[in-house]
């Protein structure tokens, strides 16, 4: 490929089925093709003219099929979609078009633009990928490839000073950051082993911890890495200044993570973990599941993990124990906890952000554990790609929406920013993100530019009463919405 391609084992080749089936291969020889059912069909009114268009961006990480999606799947009535695979054919994210079908698809050079033919029209659409990065400890974590070389260039940039580091990193999988520390997901040159890097905030490697399953999904808190496979979960309790400190004794019912030869707990995702679940050293991988892990997510007290029925199982941490299986109305992509773990955030594969209530119910009913229902919220934002709760309040969540970040305190949402920026930090009625699109334009060169600060309306409410009417009303306006920042302002 002129620009690269994502990965040495990554099909290039993709072919189109009316039935709805795509084949991805690595060349026309290929043996082992992979195979996708996207349950979509060309529209019936001109079936003999139409085709189901698939094309790939520019570097091959992303593929577009679109077409008809079968009535059966969707109670007779009839609509067009867009369905977006990356190179091994994972379903990434579904796009729903007006019209009766598709007629062509279209990729903007950088990817980050698709035009489609929609009878008469041609539509826009946005695309926000899924870039590996991360952020912490004032320093921005990303990777990219060159089309010359076949590993990843990895930039830890300081969003300080400016300086960047530059590592080279061999089939690298994940990048995800928390607290001091940012921990990287490799292919290993043997066959189903995989390595967690844990690194500093200049790239050099603190810890390390090689797993038999691969990676798809991953988390991390200031003491555990989560990771999980379709089917496959692993925690890791990770060797940092930190948590080197934290004692862990064995729990009732639970699996405590320190043990003399290992600090990870794997198991199925069928199955409940018990106080004999250990390690890869005893795990026995002799089944699959039907319904596979969607998305992961982690406080430093639970674990969330997010199946493609909608089901979401909470594991307790750091003893690890199935507390709960909540149930949601749609299938998760992303999900997020608030601070204090009383909420969680949700991104659905169409792009749809809702809330679940965990305390909803509490007093009510309760299970075996003492823990209520929860509830799934009415609240809903389309057209959904990013999201960060506050570290330091529980109701604040910053949100992107297409073009734009919102800030919502509870469901009421603030003026919205118009950005495309994704988010690193919200602190301090302060959210930090970057603008990740315009870095990977050059991303040799960072620049301090493509780091920005957003302010909440409470806290630019705050200046201007101190600027323009005075000291006492201030104070009035502080006590209604008391934050440390605010009374620090005062």
């Amino acid at each position: 490929g002129v620009e690269g391609h994502v990965d040495p084992n990554a099909p290039v080749l993709a072919i189109g089925f009316d039935t709805g089936w795509i084949q991805l291969m690595m060349n026309e020889l290929d043996e082992k093709p992979i195979l996708i059912d996207t349950g979509l069909r060309p529209a019936e009114e001109r079936s003999s003219l139409y085709r189901l268009p698939v094309q790939w961006n520019s570097n091959g990480s992303v593929l577009a099929v679109a077409g008809v999606l079968e009535k059966s799947k969707t109670d007779g009535k009839e609509f067009s979609q867009i369905q977006f695979y990356d190179a091994f054919g994972r379903h990434l994210r579904t796009l729903k078009v007006p019209g009766s079908g598709v007629n062509g698809v279209a990729w903007e050079g950088g990817n980050l633009r698709i035009a489609l033919a929609v009878e008469s029209f041609i539509y826009f659409a946005n695309i926000r990928p899924d870039y590996k990065w991360g952020y912490f400890a004032n320093t921005l974590v990303y990777a990219f490839t060159k089309p010359e070389r076949a590993d990843h260039c990895v930039v830890f940039f300081d969003t300080v000073t400016g300086n960047k580091h530059i590592k080279y990193v061999k089939k690298l999988l994940l990048i995800k950051a928390h607290g001091e520390y940012c921990v990287m997901a490799t292919r290993t040159d043997d066959p189903g082993v995989y390595l967690l890097v844990l690194c500093n905030a200049i790239g050099g490697p603190v810890d390390s911890k090689y797993v038999k399953m691969e990676p798809q999904y991953m988390t991390m808190t200031e003491t555990h890495i989560a990771c999980a496979s379709e089917d496959v979960i692993c925690v890791w309790h990770f060797s940092s200044k930190v948590n080197k400190l934290t004692s862990i004794d064995s729990g009732k019912d639970a699996v405590a993570l320190k043990k003399k030869n290992s600090r990870e707990v794997v198991w199925h995702v069928d199955e409940n973990p018990s106080l004999n679940t250990g390690g890869f050293d005893k795990f026995k991988r002799d089944r699959t599941t039907e319904d596979p892990i969607t998305c992961v997510c982690a406080s430093d007290c639970m674990l969330m993990v997010g199946r493609e029925s909608g089901t979401v199982h909470r594991y307790s941490l750091p003893h690890i124990a199935l507390e709960y299986k909540y149930l949601l109305r749609c299938c998760p992509q992303m999900l997020a906890l608030n601070c204090n773990s009383t909420k969680m955030s949700i991104i659905d594969i169409n792009g749809v952000m809702t809330y679940f209530d965990l305390e909803a119910g509490r007093g009510k009913v309760a299970n075996e554990m003492g823990l209520p229902p929860g509830e799934h919220l009415a609240f809903e934002r389309r057209d959904a790609w990013d999201m960060k709760w506050a570290d330091d309040n529980p109701e604040l969540v910053a949100m992107m929406e297409k073009s734009r970040m919102y800030v919502f305190r509870g469901q009421q949402p603030e003026e919205p920013v118009l950005s495309s920026g994704y988010l690193c930090q919200f602190k301090d009625l302060s959210i930090t993100a970057t603008l990740l699109d315009e870095i990977m334009a050059g991303p040799e060169t960072p620049d301090l530019d493509f780091m920005i600060d957003f302010e909440t309306k409470s806290l630019r409410d705050t200046r201007d009463i101190l600027s323009k009417v005075g000291i006492a009303d201030a104070t009035q306006f502080v006590e209604d919405k008391s934050h440390p920042r605010l009374w620090r302002l005062l």
